[in-house]
């Protein structure tokens, strides 16, 4: 389905990031929309609400959703529920090519594989 400019502005609503020359996803709380033809025309892939931050490494993208991380490795499918904090999630980041962080007011979470698992390493 091809989205209006309304429709676009409020899944932008938190964040746009650029996969590749040609690919972008933009989250925000009407869930996640892509474009594969550098912006021109966009589909909704997701209905996840995104209420934090969205990491993108290469092909892989990470977005907050509550207590929970979203992944996906093509910016259209987005795996849901293989992580889940206690507390709301604000923000998640890449350190390397697998590694990524997850950090809440309290908790601070790792994952070794492109967010596939996650283990609570807070202090």
């Amino acid at each position: 389905m091809l989205l209006d400019l309304d429709t676009l502005a409020a899944a932008a609503s938190l964040n746009l990031s650029g996969v590749s020359d040609d690919v972008i996803v933009a989250t925000g709380l009407d869930g996640t929309v892509r474009s594969a033809d550098g912006g021109r025309s966009w589909r909704s892939v997701d209905d996840t609400r995104i209420t934090g931050e969205m990491a993108i490494r290469g092909p892989h993208v990470l977005a907050v959703g509550g207590t929970n991380v979203v992944r996906s490795s093509d910016g259209v499918n987005f795996l849901k529920g293989l992580f889940r904090g206690t507390r709301l999630l604000r923000s998640v980041a890449f350190a390397d090519d697998t590694t990524a962080f997850a950090v809440s007011s309290s908790e601070l979470w790792k994952s070794e594989d492109v967010g596939a698992t996650w283990v609570d390493v807070t202090p």
